[in-house]
């Protein structure tokens, strides 16, 4: 069985995924496609890591990912396919990958082009090279290597003294405020003082850590760490993000006494 998963900013009321997910299935047998994520933030290369780098780790080696995300409508990015820790990877060349692994992946192929018109992302392209990996060729016999690994910049918390500015990188369904803020910085700033974490609105002061959601009452704000290892601010039983008035973007504010 060869899983194929998805993530895309395309949704699910257009024809695309449907149409991508049909030719997949005539490339070879015993193929399984998941669905990894088709919302993410259109054109946003960050939002769209942050959700893959969070998921594509739980699955088995072998597994190969496309990754439907293209920094601009009309990319001319060329398509790669990547092979780090036992998994394959195929998406565009715009820095969306250097986004989500921590170190430099193992092998990259610049993929051959397939001959139809495409806007960026060559879909022709990348199912041939998921009907060469599921029929056991090799990842070099899909194009030649890459010369030109594109890299972009994560967003990192800014600190100063006794202070971490942290930015909202996600906000998920149940409107939870996900921040780039992780516990090992936390940990290394803070050194067990007390703090307080403004978020946007100074009569929204949170000074203590929550465990789970449940440790707040009913509509109290609260913070924890997340499952991802990242400082999230939320509502039990109610929508942090709109209370707050905060969106993508946005800076949250720890201050260390």
């Amino acid at each position: 069985m060869q899983i194929v998963t998805l993530t895309t900013d395309w949704g699910i009321r257009d024809f695309y995924v449907g149409a991508l997910k049909a030719a997949l299935l005539n490339t070879a047998e015993n193929i399984t496609i998941i669905d990894i994520s088709h919302f993410v933030q259109p054109f946003d290369l960050l939002n769209g890591a942050f959700i893959f780098r969070n998921a594509y780790q739980k699955f088995p080696a072998g597994t190969i990912h496309i990754v439907g995300i293209i920094a601009q409508a009309e990319s001319e990015a060329g398509m790669i396919a990547i092979r780090h820790k036992g998994q394959y990877f195929i998406g565009t060349n715009d820095g969306f990958f250097s986004l989500v692994f921590d170190e430099a992946p193992e092998e990259i192929i610049a993929i051959e082009p397939s001959s139809e018109k495409h806007t960026g992302f060559d879909q022709a392209a990348a199912i041939s090279v998921v009907s060469g990996l599921a029929n056991g060729k090799e990842l070099k016999k899909a194009g030649k290597p890459l010369e030109n690994f594109v890299q972009k910049m994560h967003l990192r918390p800014v600190i100063e003294d006794r202070i971490i500015k942290g930015t909202v990188i996600y906000i998920d369904a149940y409107e939870n405020v996900v921040t780039n803020i992780t516990r090992k910085l936390f940990d290394r700033i803070g050194n067990g003082k007390k703090f307080e974490i403004n978020a946007r609105r100074d009569e929204y002061i949170i000074n203590s850590l929550s465990e789970k959601y449940s440790d707040a009452e009913r509509g109290q704000l609260l913070a924890l760490f997340n499952s991802a290892g990242y400082l999230e601010i939320a509502l039990n039983q109610g929508n942090a993000a709109g209370l707050l008035g905060m969106n993508y973007g946005d800076i949250v504010r720890i201050d260390f006494k």
